[in-house]
């Protein structure tokens, strides 16, 4: 029902008032709690990640030096992945556990590696001779899968409709 009180207050009555009131009740609660979105997050970056230490090419990264390249051809098999040598670095971000850092609580997800020589290939500052070749990083492309993900999860009371009240 749609009343006019005056001219500056109009009033609405909705039938399923009190069914929309819990919709959005339960929305608020889940953007208080993000852990079930952020966990589904998490999985989606370790996959990412082992597309990344998977590549059978310089991919988007600076190629090896010719020296290096050659080196390690002959030590690991393959100059590519590029930022695969040891298998340290892709361990510690495509799986849980180990020197992987993976911190989800209701309102921040931390993600990255223990691996100390990791933050020479990630920052652009104190490298020495190491090529800026960042691991770590949203793109337009992740961030549109990372907000689908947050929308969802916070929207998801509102996907079976409001029933009609009395």
């Amino acid at each position: 029902m749609v009343e006019l009180v005056n001219e500056k207050l109009l009033k609405v009555e909705l039938k399923n008032e009190a069914a929309l009131r819990r919709k959005f009740t339960s929305a608020l609660s889940k953007a208080k709690d993000l852990t079930v979105a952020f966990t589904l997050i998490q999985r989606q970056e370790f996959k990412l990640q082992r597309t990344t230490f998977q590549l059978r090419s310089r991919g988007k990264y600076i190629d090896l030096k010719p020296k290096y390249k050659a080196r390690k051809k002959e030590k690991v098999g393959s100059a590519y992945p590029i930022l695969f040598y040891s298998g340290r670095l892709a361990a510690s971000l495509t799986n849980p556990g180990g020197e992987n850092i993976s911190i989800i609580t209701p309102r921040n997800l931390t993600f990255g590696t223990r691996v100390p020589y990791g933050i020479f290939h990630q920052s652009r500052e104190g490298r020495g001779r190491v090529p800026y070749r960042p691991f770590l990083f949203i793109d337009e492309q992740r961030m549109r899968n990372y907000s689908n993900i947050l929308k969802a999860h916070i929207l998801k009371p509102f996907s079976q409709g409001v029933a009609d009240g009395p």
